[in-house]
């Protein structure tokens, strides 16, 4: 295991009894991240990740509580290597997506067509299933 991940599984400990995150991570990461961990906050149910250089959404669907999620990339994904969406269609109880950042991301549809998902913002689509 390598020294960061070693940290991150440290962090998620830490972070277990969390519902609610906000980070926000102007100066700290330069280097593109993702969500893998050994030992996920499963009772984390907001997450909102401001300035983060995002590589990727592995390891996020072991978010098992997670109902909302708000990710602002510090920039938008490389047009050679676009994020992929498709982990948050495995999260049982996402019922709000918004991702401040345009893509290249793939599967937006698979998010918008999880029974859960009620709001998903992505790019120029837009959905908002709520009762109004």
């Amino acid at each position: 295991m390598d020294v960061r991940r070693a940290r991150r599984a440290a962090h998620a400990r830490r972070l277990r009894r969390f519902s609610f995150l906000q980070l926000e991570m102007k100066r700290g990461a330069r280097e593109p991240f993702d969500f893998r961990c050994d030992d996920p906050p499963r009772t984390l149910r907001e997450l909102r990740l401001m300035d983060a250089p995002l590589g990727s959404l592995a390891g996020i669907d072991q978010l098992v509580g997670l109902e909302t999620l708000l990710l602002s990339p510090g920039s938008a994904p490389s047009p050679e290597r676009p994020v992929d969406l498709l982990p948050l269609s495995r999260l049982p109880r996402l019922r709000d997506v918004r991702i401040v950042s345009e893509g290249p991301y793939e599967s937006a549809e698979q998010v918008e067509r999880s029974p859960t998902v009620e709001v998903s913002h992505v790019d120029d689509r837009r959905l908002d299933r709520r009762a109004t």
